[in-house]
């Protein structure tokens, strides 16, 4: 099986005094206990923000299975990995903390898992994330409930301020198949479309075509058969258009 998942290491503290933070290093390495597993890492560097961690890491590659020179001190960092192996493959992260445990059944049952490190008040964790995995998303669709993420759309797929997003040009759209029980006579026959996304600033369209500033993580809530969006900071239309063309 294939398995992407992002461990995070560190902690971040808002309105405190630098002074007293204890620093971290965070050398070591990851082992897989299947022979056969193929895996790839990158080490992940997130840039310092005093108000807490609101933009994507930096990533850079790692070679082979081990990394040296990752200190943090009121800051997070991380390893992104890519793995194939069996699913009851145990992945053991060794640092001068500890050794921690974990199967790639775990990361799938759970997505995400947590290790708290170091002092009571130190706030500081170990954390396991499935990649693409977002707490705040309800686990389980409810009836009539559809979700399109990012990765779904056939648009250009981006990593930016911490979130997989698809980036839609202004002026271009994108179809999405639904369905929706028939309307009801006395009924309130509603659809509710919720739209997630943000309007990019220049500085984070390096790279991109001038016109490319808008991106987007869309899903859509199904219930009946009209239509209500909220989306804050661009402009969109969103028309819904039945089997027979209406």
């Amino acid at each position: 099986m294939k398995l992407e998942f992002v461990i995070n290491w560190g902690y971040q503290m808002v309105y405190s005094r630098r002074l007293y933070h204890k620093v971290y290093c965070w050398d070591g390495s990851l082992e897989c206990s299947d022979a056969a597993a193929a895996m790839s890492m990158e080490l992940l560097t997130y840039p310092f923000v005093w108000c807490g961690i609101c933009y994507s890491p930096e990533k850079t590659p790692v070679a082979g299975n081990s990394w040296q020179n990752v200190i943090t001190r009121r800051a997070m960092g991380g390893l992104q990995v890519k793995a194939e192996c069996d699913e009851n493959a145990v992945f053991t992260l060794k640092n001068r903390y500890g050794e921690f445990k974990f199967t790639a059944g775990d990361i799938l049952k759970d997505q995400r898992l947590v290790f708290p490190l170091g002092g009571k008040y130190g706030f500081c964790v170990i954390t396991v994330n499935r990649y693409g995995y977002y707490w705040f998303r309800p686990a389980d669709l409810l009836p009539d409930m559809v979700q399109f993420n990012a990765a779904d759309l056939p648009l250009r797929i981006e990593d930016r301020r911490r979130m997989i997003m698809a980036e839609l040009t202004p002026g271009k759209e994108i179809t999405l198949p639904v369905s929706a029980r028939p309307a009801e006579a006395g009924a309130d026959n509603l659809m509710t479309v919720h739209i997630q996304g943000m309007q990019l600033k220049p500085d984070d369209t390096a790279g991109l075509p001038e016109e490319n500033i808008e991106t987007g993580d869309v899903y859509a809530e199904v219930i009946s058969k009209k239509c209500q969006y909220n989306f804050v900071g661009a402009e969109m239309l969103i028309r819904l258009t039945a089997d027979d063309g209406t």
